[in-house]
């Protein structure tokens, strides 16, 4: 299978760690990650890259959208922009300069995933060479200094439990991780879980019954709470005799 390789340009460490994680789930390398137009130049002149993820903002010098506009004046390489900025002009700005895809933060990995497929028909790779990106069935939890493997189809439902913080709940263990219920939610295959209330993501596999007076759900383990926008929703995602 052909190797894929990108370059991240990142300035906030959270989410070029983030990003890192969710390239590497679809199978691509990330050859580099850096926070800067000078260090983003040297790596696109130097390595062998297939596409870059520039954030719009950087810290230090130039803007994502200048920087890509001095890697057209010497190189092709597709371009996925990321940004939390849905400014107009700053949008069309770095539309001239021919990138990919256009991805507004909090990124989803199944749209990340669409994107890298354009970059990939801007490659030259046969269809036999061509790599399938997937969504993992795993995810990886920090567990002191230690990445563990889970997979996802382990976890029966995730919860906030404070500012910042979530748990992910197993049939046997309890995780604490620093993340919003939103990065979870986009973490997490769609086609097995979802939200069921402003503090909950369920694992539609585990749901034992549902208690429609009380509006909870119930797993094996606690009682998850189905909030009331969230109830219609539910229903259509089961069947429902």
């Amino acid at each position: 299978m052909v190797e894929i390789r990108a370059l991240v340009v990142e300035d906030n460490p959270l989410h070029a760690e983030r990003l890192e994680l969710l390239l590497e789930n679809l199978g691509v390398t990330v050859q580099a990650v850096v926070d800067n137009a000078l260090d983003a130049l040297d790596c696109v002149y130097n390595d062998k890259l297939d596409f870059a993820l520039l954030d719009i903002h950087l810290a230090h010098g130039q803007s994502g959208v200048e920087l890509a506009e001095t890697i057209r004046k010497r190189s092709n390489l597709p371009l996925i922009f990321i940004s939390s900025d849905r400014d107009r002009d700053t949008f069309e700005r770095a539309v001239l300069t021919r990138p990919e895809a256009y991805l507004y933060k909090p990124i989803d990995q199944e749209n990340l995933a669409s994107a890298i497929e354009l970059v990939l028909h801007r490659l030259h790779h046969t269809p036999d060479e061509t790599p399938n990106l997937h969504i993992p069935s795993f995810l990886f939890v920090r567990v002191g200094n230690v990445l563990k493997k889970l997979a996802s189809e382990e976890v029966v439902y995730v919860e906030v439990s404070s500012k910042n913080y979530c748990d992910i709940r197993t049939a046997h263990q309890r995780f604490s991780i620093k993340s919003s219920l939103t990065d979870l939610e986009n973490l997490l295959p769609s086609k097995r879980f979802m939200r069921v209330s402003r503090s909950h993501i369920v694992n539609l596999e585990k749901i034992i019954s549902i208690n429609e007076r009380d509006q909870t759900i119930e797993t094996g383990l606690e009682s998850v709470p189905v909030g009331n926008a969230y109830k219609q929703n539910l229903y259509s995602r089961i069947r429902l005799l």
